[in-house]
């Protein structure tokens, strides 16, 4: 839906500087309601002093799913859109093709059917044209959905190399307008035109404090807790806004809104809310195997490493800017984060990495594989902290477990095979008896 506004008074932004509407025509398309949106204010403020100060042309807000990349872009483009002609939002979620794109924004921009021109290049022509001489805002949302699965360049899909062409225009070529893209993963050709005092810049969205968090579960409903508990809770799901979100619906369901009681039964077993682990899976599916197995390791090890300790770790040993280039792109897609030169990932990944990794271990008994165990030297340890090797002999527990169940399994078919084959053998004499008297 289109809409006209026209603001009669000065707007006054977050970063305090009054500035003077003008006609503004906007097409929110699949923006998502932020009425209730809390913290980000440095964000923002970053956000809008680059858009309407430095005159920015290009913007990507990164991070991880459910850090809140959409709600930042929403509530940002609301707050300045009284700075622009024209405001249009279009999600890449179902991957459309640049050209419907390109079509779209035109077709908004002002121009008719009949004069659109017929290849993508003669559109994105056309459409920086519109670019220079009129103020534009255009977000393009899931930017990660156009990008290659299982890539840790930012390679484009098959047939939509063509958005690369898109987004090099909107950043080389001088335009008064601006483009906001929101992904878990950086495009490529985007990093090198990068830079704090170049129209090409990029914002990383980490967690959201303890405050803004306790606002979300409020949201919700009541809830009681402890300040230690409270904080225990949100630093374990690292302040990803769905996360909380969905955490806050399960302890209220379930634990009637105690966070005690929650805590005390996440101690004595794992619990990954589903809507979690989906979350999660999507982004982990989205990792080269390079970076699945620096994954697991880092769940496994449990504690921050360096990276002349990671490299040891690798039984398939790789050299030191091959390892530096797996931790780059996984500090891009936001898994793995990294304290005073340690790397580590944060309490519900590891959860989620540890389960995964489990699971594809007993996968592997079953088809007597030993893929995943062999690339990760377990016992490897010079810790001497108790919890940590409390964690390391769970895990060992569950992988012996699942080899004495396969063991288990495998005498109990051979025990009913025997039996089976003792059974027919007695019924195939049994018949040729009755044969023999028959034929007496």
């Amino acid at each position: 839906m289109t809409e006209e506004s026209l603001i009669q008074n000065p707007s006054c932004t977050s970063s305090g500087l009054k500035r003077f509407p003008i006609k503004n025509q906007a097409d929110w398309g699949e923006a998502i309601d932020v009425s209730a949106f809390y913290g980000r204010i440095d964000e923002l403020a970053k956000l809008e002093q680059w858009i309407l100060n430095d005159r920015c042309r290009l913007i990507t807000i990164l991070g991880m799913g459910g850090i809140g990349k959409t709600a930042n872009a929403a509530k940002l483009a609301i707050q300045i859109q009284s700075q622009f002609e024209y405001v249009i939002w279009r999600s890449l979620r179902n991957a459309p093709s640049i050209d419907e794109i390109l079509t779209q924004l035109l077709q908004f921009l002002g121009q008719r059917q009949n004069d659109l021109p017929k290849t993508v290049d003669e559109k994105i022509l056309r459409l920086m044209e519109t670019l220079r001489s009129h103020r534009c805002l255009i977000i393009l949302d899931n930017g990660e959905s156009i990008l290659q699965s299982g890539d840790s360049k930012g390679n484009y899909r098959e047939g939509y190399e063509e958005y690369g062409h898109l987004l090099r225009c909107i950043a080389e070529i001088p335009h008064q307008s601006c483009l906001l893209l929101t992904s878990s993963e950086k495009p490529k050709g985007l990093a090198n035109k990068e830079g704090e005092h170049l129209p090409v810049r990029s914002i990383r969205l980490t967690g959201l404090q303890l405050a803004e968090g306790r606002k979300i579960f409020q949201l919700k409903g009541t809830f009681s807790g402890s300040k230690s508990e409270w904080e225990s809770v949100i630093k374990h799901y690292a302040g990803n806004p769905l996360a909380l979100k969905i955490v806050a619906t399960g302890i209220l369901e379930v634990f009637q809104g105690n966070i005690s009681k929650f805590l005390k039964y996440r101690q004595l077993e794992t619990l990954i809310f589903d809507d979690i682990q989906s979350i999660l899976q999507r982004q982990f599916n989205r990792l080269t195997n390079e970076e699945q197995t620096l994954m697991y390791w880092l769940a496994i090890n449990r504690e921050s490493v360096v990276v002349e300790k990671l490299q040891e770790y690798f039984v398939n040993q790789k050299s030191q800017s091959e390892l530096l280039e797996i931790l780059v792109s996984l500090l891009e897609r936001s898994p793995i984060e990294i304290n005073d030169n340690c790397f580590t990932q944060q309490p519900f990944i590891i959860q989620y990495v540890t389960e995964r990794f489990l699971k594809l271990y007993h996968q592997e008994i079953t088809l007597e594989q030993a893929k995943i165990l062999s690339s990760h030297k377990l016992l490897e340890t010079t810790t001497k902290d108790p919890s940590r090797e409390s964690q390391i002999r769970q895990i060992l527990k569950q992988i012996t477990d699942g080899i004495h169940i396969k063991a288990t399994y495998q005498q109990n078919l051979a025990k009913n095979l025997n039996r089976n084959i003792n059974k027919s053998q007695t019924m195939n004499k049994h018949l040729t008896n009755k044969q023999k008297h028959v034929l007496a």
